[in-house]
């Protein structure tokens, strides 16, 4: 599998409280927020060479999430089938405009196989929200997306 970014996700109990410790105690820089109405649903902060993404969570899962970008979400998912992956949620563009497919890992952790797509229901100039910069594919299928640099200047 060829990851082009990775983030882990941590649904929270507390979200300010974790909030708080990962920006002001450990000095994570943010990297973007979400929500709606006014109400931040979730945070995510430049981790070294990845992010971690904060979630204010109802019911938090133990388990770790794995939020990984792929160049094709639904033929990842198919080989992973074929080795005997589970597959808990399969391919499907979501109301955001990614294409997601989420599998497990043996103990039964999520891995979000993430693909963006060339358009998005916000049309042109779309600038992804997950590190990466949408651009054309190369000659062959493979896709040339590179990472953001951070508000430092340097490539997470």
């Amino acid at each position: 599998m060829d990851v082009l970014s990775s983030r882990v996700l941590y649904r929270c109990r507390d979200f300010e409280a974790l909030r708080t410790f990962y920006e002001d105690t450990l000095g994570l820089h943010p990297y973007r927020e979400y929500g709606s109405g006014g109400t931040v649903a979730g945070v995510v902060l430049f981790l070294g060479g990845g992010f971690l993404e904060l979630v204010r969570a109802v019911a938090p899962s133990a388990a770790l999430t794995l939020w990984l970008q792929v160049a094709d979400a639904g033929g990842e998912e198919e080989r992973l089938r074929q080795r005997g992956v589970t597959v808990v949620k399969p391919v499907e563009r979501m109301p955001w405009g990614l294409v997601e497919s989420w599998v497990e890992d043996p103990e039964g952790n999520e891995l979000h196989l993430v693909e963006v797509p060339t358009t998005t229901p916000s049309g042109a100039g779309w600038i992804p929200d997950h590190g990466c910069l949408d651009l054309p594919r190369r000659a062959g299928g493979r896709d040339d997306r590179r990472p953001y640099a951070s508000p430092s200047g340097r490539v997470p």
